[in-house]
């Protein structure tokens, strides 16, 4: 029973900075330009923490790739160490849309470091490839395929658990967050540059056969579904399951094995509802990754000192620039120096 003024376990536990250690290992550093600025589309919508819960509907698009799926049970512990791989996948991801362009350029290389070694045969056949079929982490197709979920994820759950996104902004968010393609080894020319595009080439993956859930997918989902996170933030990891199934589209629904009718429904409307709800009253701390909050703190103290620079030089006073607008950014550690997160 909670008595009145308190806040449940999971609520104080967020609000003492377990969100953050969940979230962020590495935060990036900004000492110039980078790929994103303040007041972009793609930053506005990668800063939102809510993001963070469409993660599973990505984890569950990727692992039904059989190459993916392969990769991931043969070259990695997933799931035991599935809480650390969130943390250094969103490090790497986050790092590049907030970090400057040295910090994004050395996160694409830690990503392409881990992935150099990932490569096999598969184990089963499916509808698209016989038993045997090479994969490689590098493959153009798949990794194309990674990228589009990531997008296409943060679309959806934004819809879901934020507010409204209008489709034009939407191919803004798909065309600008091909900028990081060239990093990943993609040609950012060929992708998809809008966002029915990008829904149109994954429903065509699921009709072509090539999406398939194969036994080590089937298992690695289900243990996405189930994460093992902290005791505080149990009652929320409990939201996976529901949250994921009402995020993802029928095709991927049906062939990850996922419920989803009339009671289902209703749960995941509820449950977003509630969400969005939170979202409205919650405090910056909460509502914005910590790799937002320590590189708009830092925008804010330059933007600042340059002000008093520039009034100190001409006795002219200046107002300092205003980083992102209604951002009240926390105190955070300071990032490691000198190397980028590993994914």
């Amino acid at each position: 029973m909670v008595r009145p003024g308190m806040r449940p376990r999971w609520a104080r536990a967020l609000r003492g900075g377990l969100l953050d250690r969940q979230l962020a290992e590495e935060l990036p550093r900004r000492q110039g330009p980078g790929l994103f600025e303040p007041g972009e589309t793609a930053w506005r919508v990668y800063r939102e923490s809510a993001l963070v819960l469409g993660g599973p509907r990505a984890l569950v698009l990727q692992l039904l790739h059989p190459f993916v799926a392969a990769g991931v049970a043969e070259h990695s512990r997933f799931p035991d160490d599935a809480p650390r791989r969130l943390r250094r996948t969103l490090d790497c991801m986050l790092g590049m849309v907030f970090g400057d362009l040295e910090w994004a350029s050395r996160c694409a290389g830690s990503i392409a470091r881990a992935h150099r070694p990932v490569r096999g045969t598969l184990p089963e056949a499916t509808p698209r490839f016989p038993a045997g079929t090479p994969y490689d982490a590098r493959d153009p197709g798949a990794a194309r395929y990674v990228h589009l979920t990531l997008i296409d994820s943060a679309i959806e759950t934004w819809r879901a658990l934020v507010g409204p996104l209008a489709e034009e902004v939407a191919d803004d968010l798909v065309a600008s967050s091909h900028r990081m393609a060239p990093l990943l080894g993609l040609e950012r020319e060929t992708l998809p540059q809008t966002a029915s595009e990008v829904r149109a080439e994954i429903a065509g993956l699921f009709a072509s056969g090539v999406l398939y859930p194969t036994r080590a997918g089937r298992s690695l989902i289900r243990a996405v579904l189930r994460p093992p996170v902290a005791p505080a933030l149990r009652p929320l990891a409990r939201l996976a399951e529901p949250l994921t199934a009402g995020l993802l589209p029928e095709a991927a629904r049906a062939a990850a094995g996922l419920r989803f009718g009339s009671g289902e429904r209703a749960a995941f409307a509820a449950s977003a509802a509630a969400l969005r709800s939170l979202r409205a009253i919650a405090p910056p701390s909460l509502r914005v990754v910590p790799h937002a909050r320590v590189v708009e703190r830092e925008i804010a103290r330059v933007g600042a000192s340059a002000a008093v620079r520039a009034e100190r030089s001409d006795g002219a006073p200046r107002p300092p620039p205003s980083p992102t607008r209604g951002c009240r950014p926390s105190p955070l550690r300071e990032p490691r120096r000198g190397r980028a997160p590993a994914p």
